[in-house]
């Protein structure tokens, strides 16, 4: 019996080999696929991940009647976004038992009014991690002026404004149909916003952002 229980000792362990040799030559050959035959593509989709490009313009060209009179304006404004990262208070190293202020409680807390939206979605936003998160996109003059005194009367970290084109139609709904509107982007969707927003876009810069997560929209 002996003879026997050596063969087949033997045999499992001559299989034991086999199947760590082809486990290895798949790692292997993977290790192969991806560092030198995705090589490129990897590269690039890390890319993309990492950063984005965000598009920055000068007002859209006016929209006048026959007798010079502007029915359609575009002012720069701003758009507020925040960098969740950075929403902390620098920790004293001279002076470590100062207790440190929770910013985002602070930051959800105080422009929840003025953004007319609730506080604690705020603070879900700024809690939820990432590097660039839009909160509003061209707000009203004023309504920017209130939040920039609050970030600068508070010492608000994080929270920053990005210019963008805001578009005004100054009778209203009179020709609304004729006129069209734009989207969010300050492209042309309809009507003579659509058909000339080749010649009534501003100029664009392009500026990158390193994003550590997907950038999210409080509001349209």
């Amino acid at each position: 019996m002996k003879p026997f229980a050596f063969l087949d000792s033997k045999r499992r362990f001559t299989a034991l080999c086999i199947c760590m040799v082809v486990i290895v030559a798949g790692v292997f050959l993977r290790l192969i696929w991806l560092q030198v035959v995705q090589a490129d593509r990897l590269k690039q989709l890390t890319k993309s991940q990492l950063t984005a490009e965000y598009i920055r313009g000068t007002p859209r060209g006016r929209i006048v009647d026959r007798d010079g009179e502007e029915m359609a304006v575009s002012i720069m404004t701003g758009s507020l976004y925040a960098d969740p990262e950075m929403m902390q208070d620098e920790q004293d190293e001279k002076n470590k038992k100062t207790v440190q202020r929770d910013v985002r409680r602070l930051s959800a807390d105080l422009l929840a009014p003025v953004l007319k939206t609730d506080a604690q979605k705020l603070y879900g936003i700024f809690t939820g991690g990432g590097r660039f998160v839009w909160l509003k996109r061209t707000m009203e003059p004023k309504e920017a002026a209130q939040v920039q005194k609050i970030i600068k009367d508070n010492d608000l970290k994080g929270l920053h404004f990005l210019e963008e084109s805001k578009r005004y139609y100054t009778k209203k709904r009179a020709a609304a149909q004729i006129l069209g509107f734009i989207g969010t982007d300050d492209k042309g969707l309809s009507g003579l916003e659509y058909q000339l927003d080749d010649v009534r876009k501003g100029s664009v810069t392009t500026d990158s952002y390193l994003l550590l997560a997907v950038g999210l929209m409080l509001f349209g």
